[in-house]
C-alpha cells in the first residue's frame, strides 16, 4: 500500500507572479524534493495553476496513513528540512492537505 498526500497551496500575492513562482519553485525542486526523498517520499507531480498564485503537488510514501505521518514527522524534524535556505511555508498564504489511498 502507498499513501499519497495532495498538497494545494494558495501562494502569497504580490509583485511579479512569474518571479515569485520561480523563487518558490527553486526552493521546492532544489530543497524540498531532495529532503523529502531522504525520508522515503516520492514526488508524484507538481503543477502551477495557470493565471493564479496556486501550486499543487502530490507526495507519496510506502505504507498506510500512520506510516506516512511518522515519515512526515521525521522529515519535518530532520536536518535536511532545517537546512533549507528559506522556509517554504513563508511563500504560502493558505494550504490544504488531503491524504489519499489508491481507489
Amino acid at each position: 500500500m502507498t499513501t499519497a498526500q495532495l498538497r494545494h497551496y494558495q501562494l502569497k500575492e504580490g509583485g511579479d507572479r512569474t518571479a515569485f513562482l520561480r523563487e518558490f519553485l527553486d526552493v521546492f525542486w532544489n530543497g524540498v524534493v531532495p529532503a523529502r526523498k531522504a525520508y522515503g517520499f516520492s514526488v508524484e507531480g507538481a503543477w502551477s495553476v495557470n493565471e493564479a498564485d496556486e501550486f499543487v503537488w502530490v507526495v507519496s510514501h510506502p505504507g498506510d496513513a500512520d506510516e506516512f505521518a511518522a515519515a512526515e514527522k521525521a522529515y519535518y524534524d530532520g536536518p535536511e528540512r532545517a537546512a533549507l535556505p528559506v522556509e517554504p511555508a513563508s511563500f504560502v498564504a493558505h494550504m490544504e492537505l488531503r491524504l489519499m489511498t489508491p481507489a
